[in-house]
């Protein structure tokens, strides 16, 4: 992992990274329910999911499978 990263996901208390990793679980998995999902403007395939303050930006394929995820 890059240096960011880990620094980024250091600094997260243990609730707001459990809440993180279950939001990038449902993603991978591509159940959206209940989750505040906005498409990007300017893009076909491009979303944002914003949630304790931090902004997941991914892109989904032909099939609803997330192909790039940014944290």
């Amino acid at each position: 992992m890059p240096n960011k990263v880990e620094k980024f996901l250091r600094k997260l208390d243990a609730k707001r990274r459990a809440i993180l990793a279950d939001i990038l679980m449902r993603i991978e998995q591509g159940d959206f329910a209940f989750l505040d999902m906005k498409k990007l403007e300017g893009s076909s395939n491009r979303y944002r999911i914003k949630k304790i303050g931090i902004r997941i930006q991914f892109s989904l394929d032909e099939q609803k499978c997330a192909t790039e995820i940014e944290v």
